[in-house]
């Protein structure tokens, strides 16, 4: 992936503070060939998923748009896109919207949230139908069960 310019000036700040803050001496050779490439503004393939997680931890803190700024984020966000992190999301947001189509042309009766594990929640969707329960958590969205007879 080729890089513009400009999120090549931002992402050279990123991958130097990332690699500043890794404590880990077995993962760092692999974000310093990550900053190598970002200097070259060439990301080859096989450092899309430590891209990926430079820029997880970068947009989801909100550190990009403090730093950088709104800009930053949209374009840095259509980079992220690309990375085996953003396709494995869109995968399941996929996969739960096709299940949840199964639920087109019924009644809801009953929509709740619970709070589950720290940071994740459930939502429990009743219909005339059936009955599906989410888990919503960081790690993504699954649906944990779908029953009939609502």
């Amino acid at each position: 992936m080729r890089l513009d310019p400009t999120d090549q000036d931002v992402l050279l700040r990123e991958v130097k503070a990332f690699l500043d803050r890794l404590s880990s001496p077995h993962a760092k050779p692999t974000f310093e060939r990550l900053l190598q490439a970002v200097e070259a503004a060439e990301i080859p393939d096989e450092m899309l998923e430590p891209l990926g997680r430079v820029l997880e931890l970068s947009l989801g803190t909100g550190r990009i748009r403090k730093l950088h700024g709104a800009h930053a984020v949209m374009s840095l966000k259509k980079v992220f896109d690309k990375t085996p992190q953003a396709l494995a999301v869109k995968a399941t947001i996929d996969e739960v919207n096709q299940a949840l189509g199964a639920l087109a042309g019924q009644t809801i009766e009953k929509l709740t949230f619970t709070a589950g594990d720290p940071g994740g929640y459930t939502l429990l969707i009743n219909t005339d139908q059936c009955q599906a329960r989410l888990s919503i958590t960081p790690a993504g969205l699954q649906i944990r069960s779908l029953e009939l007879g609502g």
